[in-house]
């Protein structure tokens, strides 16, 4: 009964979180008072299993009836149209700060930086140079996305250009053709699908050349580097 409790109690707090009720004050107090409990709650539990009965491991109570739900329009979107799609907030890097990323990210915005990436050493790397670069030219990629499914591994160095695959999107301003997917960070994992032809070298000299963007605290970067 302890365990169930628990794991209601957890439930209850994410709800919390993940639909906030109003400004970052009340976010983070709602992220506090779940934490609150959980430690309440972790005391209890210790409390009984020792044979013990105090009054301090009490757990607080917590009132569902408070949490407001916000509109699709203004979770999902910039809050200027009522109806999907919705517009997502666009920003350049300039205007955003650590403190603005680290908010929208726990409140679950959906938000598009659009110019991360044009100061990394990798900004100029064009099909040419994966063509000709030592470490790279060796790998295959595939296409996916493709109307009929995915495709067979291809190499850099082949004539993939010359043959595009049609995506099967109906929506006409969705892309008509296929991408082609090099997922060299799935080289780390033996489960994963991938050619033989990728090397660690090459996600190794990826990695070296991306930038943690100064609006990201550089706790991130251990996520770029792995």
């Amino acid at each position: 009964k302890l365990l169930r409790f628990q794991v209601r109690i957890n439930l209850v707090c994410v709800r919390w979180w993940w639909l906030p009720s109003g400004p970052r004050g009340a976010l983070s107090m709602g992220f506090k008072t779940c934490f609150s409990t959980r430690v309440a709650l972790s005391a209890a539990v210790s409390a009984l299993s020792v044979g013990l009965r105090s009054a301090a491991a009490t757990v607080p109570s917590l009132d569902p009836g408070s949490y407001t739900e916000p509109d699709d329009a203004e979770y999902w979107g910039d809050g200027s149209g009522a109806e999907p799609p919705f517009r997502e907030e666009r920003l350049k890097s300039a205007d955003i700060s650590r403190e603005g990323f680290d908010s929208r990210i726990m409140d679950g915005k959906v938000f598009v930086v659009e110019d991360v990436g044009q100061d990394w050493p990798m900004a100029k790397w064009d099909c040419d140079f994966f063509r000709s670069d030592p470490v790279f030219r060796q790998a295959e990629m595939n296409q996916q996305y493709a109307a009929g499914g995915g495709a067979p591994f291809v190499g850099f160095q082949s004539s993939w250009l010359e043959s595009p695959k049609s995506s099967g999107a109906s929506d006409k301003d969705a892309p008509q053709v296929a991408p082609f997917y090099w997922g060299i960070k799935d080289v780390q994992y033996p489960d994963a699908h991938r050619s033989k032809t990728w090397k660690r070298a090459m996600l190794k000299k990826v990695q070296e050349h991306v930038r943690l963007p100064k609006f990201m605290n550089s706790a991130n970067l251990r996520s770029f580097n792995t």
